[in-house]
């Protein structure tokens, strides 16, 4: 499980994970709230789980977020998959396998049913594979952006990254 100490390098992972599979503009405080929010305990707008995979308080290889959700027509509770992401060098492991294990094991402990799926531009049917051997397909996914994607804002470089 996260905990603040890797905030930032969950920001750093999560950026990575919206140059590959981002369809939107990217928004930093956004995602810093959700982190904030699914690290802390009492009270909150969003509830959920971060798992992470390596070193602690080292270099993160892979991230996986979820939030307690409810679908549109129901106030059952489940958990949700906000993103999984393995870092590039790390996509050679059972890391992805391993986070998929977690959020089903995070099902199976809080009776909750997990709703999880891929969106992505980058190795999606590798994933969609994945995703079929661990969990039942209840469906399909679409997006459709009127805006060609260069036409999408890019993230400001860090005030660092300006430097260099």
């Amino acid at each position: 499980m996260a905990d603040v100490n890797d905030v930032e390098e969950i920001v750093r992972l999560c950026y990575m994970l919206h140059a590959e599979h981002g369809m939107m503009s990217p928004c930093e405080p956004k995602f810093r709230r959700l982190l904030h929010c699914l690290m802390t305990t009492g009270p909150r707008p969003v509830m959920g789980l971060i798992g992470v995979i390596g070193p602690l308080n080292g270099k993160l290889e892979a991230v996986c977020a979820m939030i307690i959700g409810e679908m549109w027509y129901t106030e059952d509770k489940h958990l949700e998959e906000i993103f999984t992401f393995v870092h590039p060098e790390h996509r050679n492991t059972m890391h992805a396998r391993v986070m998929i294990d977690w959020m089903k094991q995070c099902s199976d402990e809080t009776g909750l049913p997990l709703l999880a799926g891929i969106i992505s531009n980058v190795q999606t049917a590798a994933k969609v594979r994945l995703y079929n051997s661990l969990l039942p397909p209840v469906g399909a996914l679409y997006f459709y952006n009127p805006k060609p994607a260069l036409e999408l804002a890019q993230p400001e470089p860090a005030e660092d990254e300006k430097a260099a």
